[in-house]
């Protein structure tokens, strides 16, 4: 690597990693979403209010024979207005198209879009509105079943300090008919001048009622390692096309935090800490990107299948987890003082298909917000992607 690439690697990440990242956990304590109905009274959707909460994760840095998460759910911070509808298959979702009924499938994975919800955070008016789309997912242990959900989602308005605001979440739970939603939004919100970010830590939340005990957090910051070494290559069909990228990745800790103050929201910055795995993914985009895509109405698609492995102490392996990208959508980005860099930020969910080590047999999804410059091989990939994996865990082996 020569001096004017190292350059350009360090000025890079510090413009991708210029985003607000936070946790905060939706429940329906003090509220609650309803289920909405078509004439006939089959449920298609929910409609209602909810409470957001501050919410902080981290992976346990005792990696004897597993990755423990440290879950805590925090004080209130503000609400959520949902309305949230099932749709066909096919159905080609718009913010300004209503949907047609379609009713709820418990037992079936089924898309559903995401109209005319809002974040409130702080006292203050900041907030959010958010447009997207999502997938139920029917998730078994034994006899006992649940519903979950997720959603990649773009902001389409900002309020307060997130006016003007260019950002996005992802979101996984649980769905109920009966209480609505309940779990995390990943927040990350583009912050090229810095005014959403703080170098303070904000203070420990006020520890509350936990509305998912069964589910498990852990989380990591997938970034290129620092010395280069990591180069994306290009995935070839049987005949020689070109069909995606194969991506590796270091894995690492990582913090992120919210908090109220006088001035309103504010996040703390990104910080990483040791390698704790590997990442080697494959990704493609089924659609081939145009001048008027990696819009907000027309986002690029892409998805994959990705290996995750998980070190223990002296880097010895003590598990793995393999998804599939279920849904994924980016959305083009211009870097201030570098507008040559074909910026992206996106978010994807991906079910788990497969797990060795500690993570044998495990449920779960894996899901993230990322910002990066990707252009085809042989151009340097840089990334900076916050995951995500929620585990099904009613016997509580993964929480620390």
């Amino acid at each position: 690597m020569t001096t004017q690439q190292a350059e350009r690697r360090v000025r890079v990440q510090r413009l991708i990693d210029r985003a607000a990242l936070f946790h905060v956990f939706v429940s329906p304590d003090g509220g609650g979403a309803v289920a909405t109905r078509d004439r006939s009274g089959a449920i298609i959707g929910i409609d209602g209010d909810e409470a957001v909460h501050r919410f902080e994760m981290e992976l346990d840095p005792r990696l004897v024979d597993r990755p423990l998460g440290i879950n805590t759910v925090g004080e209130q911070i503000g609400r959520a207005s949902l309305r949230w509808s099932i749709v066909p298959e096919p159905y080609v979702a718009r913010p300004d198209r209503v949907p047609p009924p379609t009713p709820l499938e418990p037992s079936l994975s089924q898309r559903f879009m995401i109209q005319d919800t809002t974040v409130h955070l702080g006292g203050r008016g900041d907030g959010f509105r958010v447009f997207g789309v999502g997938r139920t997912f029917p998730m078994w242990t034994g006899s006992r079943g649940s519903l979950w959900a997720a959603a990649v989602a773009n902001v389409v308005e900002g309020f307060g300090v997130f006016s003007g605001c260019a950002g996005n979440l992802t979101i996984c739970g649980d769905l109920s008919p009966d209480r609505g939603f309940v779990g995390h939004m990943i927040v990350r919100i583009l912050d090229p001048e810095g005014g959403l970010r703080v170098d303070r830590e904000p203070p420990p939340p006020e520890r509350g009622h936990r509305a998912d005990p069964d589910s498990t957090y852990l989380t990591w910051v997938g970034q290129k390692a620092a010395g280069g070494g990591q180069d994306n290559s290009a995935s070839l069909t049987p005949s020689g096309e070109v069909r995606g990228f194969n991506i590796p990745v270091d894995l690492k800790r990582v913090w992120v935090g919210l908090d109220s103050t006088a001035e309103g929201i504010r996040a703390r910055h990104l910080r990483t800490g040791d390698v704790i795995g590997l990442e080697v993914g494959f990704g493609r985009e089924p659609l081939a990107r145009t001048s008027q895509s990696g819009t907000a109405l027309f986002p690029n698609r892409f998805e994959g299948v990705a290996k995750y492995t998980i070190y223990g102490p002296g880097r010895c392996v003590v598990g793995t987890v393999t998804t599939n990208v279920l849904e994924g959508r980016s959305f083009s980005v211009t870097y201030p003082g570098a507008p040559e860099e074909p910026g992206l930020r996106f978010g994807f969910f991906a079910p788990v298909v497969d797990g060795t080590g500690c993570f044998d047999g495990v449920r779960g999804i894996l899901y993230g917000a990322a910002g990066s410059v990707l252009a085809p091989p042989p151009f340097e990939h840089l990334i900076s992607n916050l995951y995500v994996l929620r585990l099904m865990d009613r016997d509580g082996r993964f929480r620390s």
